[in-house]
């Protein structure tokens, strides 16, 4: 059964591995020194974890229940079973997000965010004819640096809302 030695803020969760009758120590401190199985103490670092009911990563394809993603240095650092997790970062800052699906951000390479505003504007024509005589005319009478940012505003609302956290215009 794992158990975990925590010594104070210096020594960091610790991973196991069986050895038998042997002593430890960090610093002045005297770790372990009990014959038979026991484990020795490894840091595991990373900054926070975020716990979901369910993970749906890249790779492997589909949903994990219960999973975790722990994050180091704004990079994930490793996917696993929450209950793993808890064990293995206990101390870390956890992010519980019962009930709800964590996913990698989606990215929209093709945006004209500032076009937001215009959506639905002469839909169902063909390129050419809703551009020349639609659009251009629109930007024509209405285009601003105002409308510009309230365009982009509001697309960079709604892809959030959709999931985008980066998009290319």
């Amino acid at each position: 059964m794992a158990r975990v030695l925590q010594q104070d803020a210096a020594l960091a969760q610790m991973a196991w591995h069986p050895l038998a009758g042997l002593a430890f120590t960090a610093g002045s401190r005297r770790i372990a020194s009990a014959p038979g199985p026991w484990k020795f103490l490894m840091p595991v670092v990373a900054d926070f974890v975020v716990i979901a009911s369910w993970v749906v990563p890249i790779e492997p394809a589909g949903a994990l229940a219960d999973h975790a993603v722990v994050v180091r240095g704004g990079r994930i650092q490793a996917l696993l079973p929450a209950a793993e997790a808890r064990r293995q970062y206990a101390g870390l800052r956890v992010v519980e997000l019962p009930g709800q699906v964590l996913l990698p951000g989606l990215v929209n390479l093709h945006t004209h965010a500032a076009m937001a505003l215009l959506r639905g504007y002469a839909d169902d024509l063909p390129l050419m004819e809703w551009l020349k005589g639609h659009i251009w005319p629109a930007e024509a009478r209405h285009l601003s640096a105002a409308f510009v940012l309230d365009g982009t505003r509001l697309a960079c609302a709604e892809m959030l809302l959709g999931g985008i956290t980066t998009f290319n215009d």
